[in-house]
Protein backbone atom coordinates (compact mmCIF):
# COMPACT_ATOMS: atom_id res chain seq x y z
CA UNK A 1 0.00 0.00 0.00
CA UNK A 2 1.52 3.78 -1.04
CA UNK A 3 1.30 5.15 2.48
CA UNK A 4 2.17 8.91 0.88
CA UNK A 5 -0.15 8.35 -2.06
CA UNK A 6 -2.80 7.80 0.39
CA UNK A 7 -1.22 11.11 2.64
CA UNK A 8 -1.69 12.94 -0.32
CA UNK A 9 -5.22 11.90 -1.28
CA UNK A 10 -6.00 12.66 2.35
CA UNK A 11 -4.36 16.37 2.17
CA UNK A 12 -6.97 16.69 -1.09
CA UNK A 13 -9.73 15.65 0.27
CA UNK A 14 -9.40 17.83 3.80
CA UNK A 15 -8.53 21.09 1.68
CA UNK A 16 -11.74 19.96 -0.24
CA UNK A 17 -13.96 20.08 2.82
CA UNK A 18 -12.03 23.16 3.79
CA UNK A 19 -13.19 24.74 0.76
CA UNK A 20 -17.03 23.52 1.00
CA UNK A 21 -17.06 24.56 4.01
CA UNK A 22 -16.11 28.21 3.26
CA UNK A 23 -18.08 28.50 0.36
CA UNK A 24 -20.94 27.11 2.75
CA UNK A 25 -20.34 29.55 5.47
CA UNK A 26 -19.72 32.32 2.81
CA UNK A 27 -23.38 31.57 1.60
CA UNK A 28 -24.84 31.29 4.98
CA UNK A 29 -23.43 34.56 5.38
CA UNK A 30 -24.77 36.66 2.72
CA UNK A 31 -28.22 34.87 2.96
CA UNK A 32 -27.77 36.23 6.63
CA UNK A 33 -26.84 39.76 5.26
CA UNK A 34 -29.33 40.04 3.00
CA UNK A 35 -31.67 38.73 5.30
CA UNK A 36 -30.78 41.52 7.95
CA UNK A 37 -31.32 44.08 4.84
CA UNK A 38 -34.76 42.94 4.00
CA UNK A 39 -35.52 42.97 7.26
CA UNK A 40 -33.89 46.51 8.19
CA UNK A 41 -35.59 48.00 5.38
CA UNK A 42 -39.44 46.87 6.51
CA UNK A 43 -38.55 47.94 9.77
CA UNK A 44 -37.43 51.70 8.04
CA UNK A 45 -40.52 51.39 5.99
CA UNK A 46 -42.73 50.36 8.69
CA UNK A 47 -41.20 53.38 10.84
CA UNK A 48 -41.56 56.23 8.07
CA UNK A 49 -45.35 54.95 7.46
CA UNK A 50 -46.49 55.59 10.87
CA UNK A 51 -44.32 59.07 10.83
CA UNK A 52 -46.37 60.01 7.39
CA UNK A 53 -49.71 58.93 9.14
CA UNK A 54 -48.92 61.03 11.92
CA UNK A 55 -48.06 64.18 10.18
CA UNK A 56 -50.85 63.73 7.37
CA UNK A 57 -53.08 62.92 10.76
CA UNK A 58 -52.18 66.70 11.74
CA UNK A 59 -53.34 68.18 8.64
CA UNK A 60 -56.36 66.46 8.69
CA UNK A 61 -56.61 67.90 12.07
CA UNK A 62 -56.29 71.67 10.92
CA UNK A 63 -59.29 70.84 8.57
CA UNK A 64 -61.41 69.28 11.17
CA UNK A 65 -61.11 72.91 13.13
CA UNK A 66 -61.94 74.71 10.33
CA UNK A 67 -65.42 73.13 11.17
CA UNK A 68 -65.76 73.39 14.45
CA UNK A 69 -64.10 76.80 14.71
CA UNK A 70 -65.95 77.97 11.49
CA UNK A 71 -65.38 81.75 12.98
CA UNK A 72 -61.49 80.79 13.04
CA UNK A 73 -61.40 79.39 10.06
CA UNK A 74 -59.93 82.36 7.86
CA UNK A 75 -56.39 81.72 9.53
CA UNK A 76 -56.28 77.84 8.11
CA UNK A 77 -57.38 78.79 4.47
CA UNK A 78 -54.76 78.71 1.37
CA UNK A 79 -53.99 82.23 0.28
CA UNK A 80 -55.67 82.05 -2.91
CA UNK A 81 -59.65 81.88 -1.01
CA UNK A 82 -58.26 83.60 2.17
CA UNK A 83 -60.09 87.10 1.81
CA UNK A 84 -63.62 85.23 0.47
CA UNK A 85 -63.66 83.55 3.86
CA UNK A 86 -61.96 86.63 5.49
CA UNK A 87 -64.99 88.42 4.22
CA UNK A 88 -67.80 86.03 4.94
CA UNK A 89 -66.54 85.71 9.13
CA UNK A 90 -65.83 89.30 8.99
CA UNK A 91 -69.42 90.04 8.27
CA UNK A 92 -70.94 86.83 10.52
CA UNK A 93 -69.33 88.92 13.45
CA UNK A 94 -69.57 92.32 13.24
CA UNK A 95 -71.71 92.79 15.65
CA UNK A 96 -69.48 91.26 18.43
CA UNK A 97 -68.91 92.68 21.56
CA UNK A 98 -65.70 94.36 22.80
CA UNK A 99 -64.63 91.07 24.89
CA UNK A 100 -65.79 88.93 21.84
CA UNK A 101 -63.71 91.15 19.59
CA UNK A 102 -60.37 90.10 21.86
CA UNK A 103 -61.10 86.61 22.10
CA UNK A 104 -61.26 86.06 18.60
CA UNK A 105 -57.79 87.88 18.51
CA UNK A 106 -56.27 85.52 20.87
CA UNK A 107 -57.88 82.46 19.48
CA UNK A 108 -56.59 83.42 15.89
CA UNK A 109 -52.62 83.87 17.50
CA UNK A 110 -53.07 80.19 18.99
CA UNK A 111 -54.44 79.04 15.81
CA UNK A 112 -51.83 80.60 14.22
CA UNK A 113 -48.89 79.20 16.40
CA UNK A 114 -50.53 76.04 15.87
CA UNK A 115 -49.56 75.91 12.33
CA UNK A 116 -46.31 76.98 12.80
CA UNK A 117 -45.11 74.47 15.17
CA UNK A 118 -46.79 71.67 13.42
CA UNK A 119 -44.84 73.08 10.39
CA UNK A 120 -41.71 72.77 13.05
CA UNK A 121 -42.16 69.03 13.56
CA UNK A 122 -42.62 68.45 10.19
CA UNK A 123 -39.41 70.64 9.27
CA UNK A 124 -37.66 68.57 11.87
CA UNK A 125 -38.55 65.11 10.51
CA UNK A 126 -37.26 66.08 7.49
CA UNK A 127 -33.96 67.03 7.90
CA UNK A 128 -33.31 64.11 9.82
CA UNK A 129 -34.47 62.21 6.60
CA UNK A 130 -32.05 64.25 4.72
CA UNK A 131 -29.28 63.66 7.20
CA UNK A 132 -29.94 60.04 7.04
CA UNK A 133 -29.74 59.81 3.20
CA UNK A 134 -33.13 58.31 3.66
CA UNK A 135 -34.86 59.11 -0.14
CA UNK A 136 -37.65 57.97 0.47
CA UNK A 137 -38.46 59.33 3.67
CA UNK A 138 -37.47 63.20 2.41
CA UNK A 139 -39.51 62.57 -0.22
CA UNK A 140 -42.50 61.73 1.28
CA UNK A 141 -42.22 63.98 4.26
CA UNK A 142 -41.20 67.04 1.89
CA UNK A 143 -44.29 66.35 0.28
CA UNK A 144 -46.02 67.60 3.54
CA UNK A 145 -43.77 70.89 4.95
CA UNK A 146 -44.47 71.89 0.83
CA UNK A 147 -47.87 72.55 2.15
CA UNK A 148 -46.97 74.51 4.80
CA UNK A 149 -44.13 76.25 3.18
CA UNK A 150 -46.18 76.99 -0.49
CA UNK A 151 -49.92 76.88 1.04
CA UNK A 152 -50.45 77.27 5.12
CA UNK A 153 -47.67 79.63 6.33
CA UNK A 154 -48.50 81.90 3.27
CA UNK A 155 -52.08 82.57 4.27
CA UNK A 156 -52.38 86.37 5.09
CA UNK A 157 -53.26 86.73 8.30
CA UNK A 158 -50.49 83.72 10.15
CA UNK A 159 -48.05 85.97 7.86
CA UNK A 160 -49.04 89.19 10.00
CA UNK A 161 -49.53 87.31 13.24
CA UNK A 162 -46.14 85.25 12.50
CA UNK A 163 -43.99 89.04 11.51
CA UNK A 164 -42.47 91.20 14.36
CA UNK A 165 -45.15 93.57 13.84
CA UNK A 166 -47.90 91.73 14.34
CA UNK A 167 -47.81 88.43 17.14
CA UNK A 168 -43.86 87.84 15.81
CA UNK A 169 -45.09 83.66 16.78
CA UNK A 170 -42.02 83.21 14.25
CA UNK A 171 -39.52 84.24 16.33
CA UNK A 172 -41.12 81.00 18.93
CA UNK A 173 -39.50 78.63 15.98
CA UNK A 174 -35.81 76.65 16.60
CA UNK A 175 -33.64 78.41 14.57
CA UNK A 176 -33.14 75.97 11.73
CA UNK A 177 -36.87 76.09 11.27
CA UNK A 178 -37.04 79.78 11.33
CA UNK A 179 -34.01 79.75 8.80
CA UNK A 180 -35.99 77.67 6.37
CA UNK A 181 -39.21 79.94 7.14
CA UNK A 182 -37.62 82.59 5.76
CA UNK A 183 -35.98 81.10 2.82
CA UNK A 184 -38.86 78.86 1.12
CA UNK A 185 -41.98 81.63 2.50
CA UNK A 186 -40.89 84.86 3.29
CA UNK A 187 -37.72 85.20 0.72
CA UNK A 188 -38.50 82.30 -2.13
CA UNK A 189 -37.56 84.43 -5.41
CA UNK A 190 -38.77 81.23 -7.39
CA UNK A 191 -42.35 81.56 -5.64
CA UNK A 192 -42.89 84.78 -4.11
CA UNK A 193 -45.68 85.63 -1.93
CA UNK A 194 -48.71 85.95 -3.26
CA UNK A 195 -50.56 88.07 -0.95
CA UNK A 196 -49.56 90.09 0.98
CA UNK A 197 -49.80 90.45 5.29
CA UNK A 198 -52.84 90.85 6.28
CA UNK A 199 -52.91 93.45 9.91
CA UNK A 200 -56.77 93.05 10.41
CA UNK A 201 -58.64 89.96 10.04
CA UNK A 202 -62.44 89.27 10.69
CA UNK A 203 -62.19 91.95 13.46
CA UNK A 204 -62.32 95.05 10.91
CA UNK A 205 -61.80 98.53 12.98
CA UNK A 206 -64.90 99.82 14.18
CA UNK A 207 -66.08 103.42 12.59
CA UNK A 208 -67.34 105.99 15.48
Amino acid sequence: MNWDAIGALGEVIGATAVVVTLVYLARQVRHASEEAGQLARQHEDERTADLVQTLYAKVQETAALKLEHWNLSHVLELPETYAEVRDRIRIAVADASDSERVALLEAEKTIAAMQLIQFEETHYHYSLAVRAGNETREAIVGEILAYYTMGALRNPRLLWLASPEGGNLASHLNATSLAYYEATVLENDAEPLSHPPDSVGVVAPTTE
